[in-house]
């Protein structure tokens, strides 16, 4: 009785596994994400806004007379495409989505824009927000913010391995117990 229970478990796994939809994803790719220029502050109106589900290098904006874009990948956002020389106190560029999972932001060494700082970035678990300010902009500079999600769910590819490692015990199993009768 107890060998069926086990079987049949097994088996039932491996199914649902391979039936089952594909895992939440950590990172921008798969989620709907919008890039938006605020003014004044991370409270004020939008001045531009543009949204898409993210593919590997999908450019979002540019936003507000052509003054800022985002191209996403997994775990980075450049922001470029700066066509105006300084933006005036109080406009902040703001990443967002749903259900993100954002636990940490930084600057990646590969910025080529002088004069943003740690302390310009805020975050949430479902926004960026980049104080731009003051910043002297030009259309051949850029940032590179690296991004770090929350843990991943497991792939369905993990729990088949697991249900078929769980059906590979139990006839090993059953053949030990029927060589020894």
């Amino acid at each position: 009785m107890k060998t069926t229970f086990w079987k049949v478990c097994s088996i039932a796994l491996v199914l649902l596994t391979f039936a089952s939809a594909p895992s939440a994803h950590a990172g921008f790719i798969g989620n709907q994400v919008t890039f938006s220029l605020l003014y004044p502050g991370p409270g004020g109106s939008v001045e531009g806004s543009d949204s898409a589900i993210i593919t590997d290098g999908l450019s979002l904006g540019p936003l507000y007379n052509n003054q800022a874009s985002a191209t996403f990948s997994d775990g980075s956002v450049l922001l470029s495409n700066f066509n105006c020389c300084q933006w005036i106190p109080g406009v902040y560029l703001l990443i967002s989505g749903i259900d993100l999972g954002i636990t940490g932001v930084s600057i990646n060494p590969a910025s080529n824009q002088p004069g943003l700082e740690a302390g310009d970035i805020t975050f949430d678990a479902n926004n960026i927000y980049i104080d731009v300010s003051n910043q002297l902009l030009a259309p051949d500079f850029s940032y590179r913010l690296d991004v770090e999600f929350a843990n991943e769910v497991p792939e369905p590819g993990s729990l088949a391995l697991l249900g078929i490692a769980l059906l590979g015990l139990n006839v090993t199993r059953h053949y030990k117990r029927r060589s020894s009768r």
